[in-house]
């Protein structure tokens, strides 16, 4: 075996060991929210990038997160102390599950009041087992911002926010014109990006729309020829 082929194994069982114990945690967890193509679990492996090293998953999930977290927090979702990884390991203690409750925000209202964890277990969480409970914990988060704005918010947007290196404002800005442009599958902004149809059937030129509103709002000081070149440079930078 080269030195690129055990390189490559080596960023490929970085990937596979992560996703592997988000579906153990998720599993032990159990519940139809976090199971499923739509669930909680496929959702918290779909923000980690595959075949890549822990570092570079821990630079990606960390813009992820923080752009979560700022929205979470903005709609009332989330505490200011409050970690992803303290989420997603009071997930996995809860005796009850999101479908107990009449709304996500509920259940994390639940997590968060009535649900104990060993602090001590909790600052001695390996990297990896800290990406994977941050996962968790970024996906129920996730869950209530699509529950809050009526909207999907799949993977693949994250990933885009992250290639974007998007603020939580910023982020919010995009979910909040799509949103009033009609449109509630933020994915149609990752498709259209890289240059796709949009699956969802929505008009590429309704989508381009819903883009520069975001990107006024989010740059009100530009003119006209510096916005067009930022909207122009943002397809540059999301990756397949």
């Amino acid at each position: 075996m080269g030195i690129f082929s055990e390189i490559g194994s080596a960023l490929s069982s970085a990937f596979s060991a992560v996703c592997s114990g988000i579906s153990n945690i998720c599993s032990a967890i159990g519940g139809a929210l976090f199971s499923g193509a739509g669930g909680i679990a496929a959702l918290a492996a779909s923000l980690i990038i595959p075949g890549v090293g822990l570092p570079e998953i821990i630079a990606t999930i960390d813009i992820i997160v923080r752009a979560v977290s700022a929205i979470a927090e903005a709609l009332g979702l989330k505490d200011q102390n409050e970690t992803p990884e303290e989420l997603g390991m009071k997930a996995e203690e809860a005796d009850k599950k999101p479908e107990d409750f009449d709304s996500i925000e509920a259940y994390i209202e639940y997590l968060r009041n009535d649900v104990k964890i060993d602090k001590e277990k909790l600052e001695r969480l390996s990297d990896e087992d800290k990406v994977k409970y941050t996962a968790i914990g970024t996906a129920i988060n996730i869950k209530g911002i699509e529950e809050k704005y009526g909207i999907e918010a799949a993977g693949d947007f994250w990933k885009t926010v992250a290639d974007l290196e998007l603020s939580g404002e910023e982020t919010k800005q995009y979910i909040e014109s799509f949103k009033q442009g009609g449109v509630t599958n933020m994915k149609d902004m990752t498709d259209y990006l890289k240059g796709d149809a949009p699956e969802s059937g929505t008009k590429p030129s309704v989508v381009s729309d819903c883009i520069m509103d975001a990107l006024k709002k989010n740059n009100p000081g530009l003119s006209e020829e510096d916005l067009a070149e930022k909207f122009n440079s943002l397809s540059i930078k999301v990756t397949d």
